[in-house]
């Protein structure tokens, strides 16, 4: 199960758009997040919402997807995780190769280049 959820990121690039799913692989990993504990909670938690109120309008509590916020956060990792720009110095790139750790590279090339980019539009 933890192999399924570990690939859910993958997964999403991989069907793009897809609405159906987006809301799958939502589903399952709030069940991993969530697990049992919370289903066992909902009627504590419409109990204080109907204390709060001081009387029973609240019957049930319904956790929905929202597809476009999914796909909006599929797009802005598929974003962070596009390949760095030709651009990158060669002295970055051999200070990089020092970096052992391939995410700790990763983020260390990033981010100087981001520097670098924002230090020429400053310019």
């Amino acid at each position: 199960m933890n192999q399924l959820i570990k690939s859910l990121p993958t997964i999403l690039r991989a069907a793009g758009d897809s609405e159906e799913v987006a809301e799958a692989a939502a589903i399952a990993a709030w069940k991993h997040a969530a697990g049992d504990g919370l289903h066992s909670m909902r009627g504590q938690l419409m109990f204080r919402v109907n204390t709060i109120l001081g009387q029973p309008l609240v019957s049930a509590i319904a956790f929905v997807v929202d597809p476009k916020l999914a796909l909006a956060q599929a797009e802005q990792q598929k974003r962070e995780e596009e390949p760095l720009d030709n651009e990158v110095p060669l002295e970055l790139w051999s200070a990089a190769n020092a970096i052992h750790v391939k995410e700790l590279r990763k983020s260390f090339l990033k981010t100087a280049t981001l520097l670098l980019k924002r230090r020429a539009s400053e310019e």
